[in-house]
């Protein structure tokens, strides 16, 4: 196994044709823990898949931007949780002209919002916990179009769900509390 996410990425050439998953396994993934570098610079027909939410946890420690998917393609993301991100727009996760699937996911104590979704990206949100973040849990901007289901998002000190300039997303199965300033903002 490789000690760092960053330095397995480093390691991989995936294509279309020859994807690949990075298996993270059960602990934290921090600066002061392993050496990680944030943000993970997520590549083309790259999947991460960790154990599960409680025992996989990618923490940025406020150093920067948890995961970045910009301008990407071939992404799948699963069981684990995103926290200590730092930055005000996609804090946890920023996807930027992507349609990622993120499976099982919970992003949690974010400096900024939990997820950012703008310009023309449609990803896929399954069974998404987006909580306790200083920002939005989810912002959607820019003619993106995300299918969410199974989503809670509580207690984020702005909105649950901020949709803003022509998006139009899908959200099935959605629990909207606690928010400091609305559930949902149209």
């Amino acid at each position: 196994p490789c000690k760092t996410i960053d330095y397995a990425m480093g390691l991989i050439y995936p294509t279309e044709g020859d994807p690949i998953l990075i298996q993270i396994l059960e602990g934290i993934y921090a600066p002061s823990t392993n050496s990680e570098i944030y943000p993970i610079q997520m590549m083309d027909w790259v999947s991460l898949s960790g154990s599960s939410i409680e025992t996989t946890i990618l923490d940025a420690e406020s150093t920067g931007r948890v995961l970045n998917i910009d301008n990407l393609q071939g992404n799948f993301i699963s069981n684990l949780t995103v926290t200590g991100g730092n930055s005000g727009d996609g804090a946890g996760i920023h996807i930027r002209e992507s349609d990622p699937v993120l499976d099982n996911i919970a992003l949690i104590n974010n400096s900024g919002s939990g997820i950012d979704i703008r310009y023309y990206s449609s990803p896929t949100l399954n069974n998404i916990i987006v909580s306790g973040n200083s920002g939005n849990g989810i912002y959607i901007y820019d003619n993106s179009h995300p299918l969410l289901t199974d989503l809670t998002a509580s207690n984020n000190n702005n909105r649950g769900v901020d949709i803003y300039n022509h998006c139009s997303p899908t959200i099935t199965g959605a629990v909207l509390s606690d928010n400091s300033n609305r559930g949902l903002y149209i």
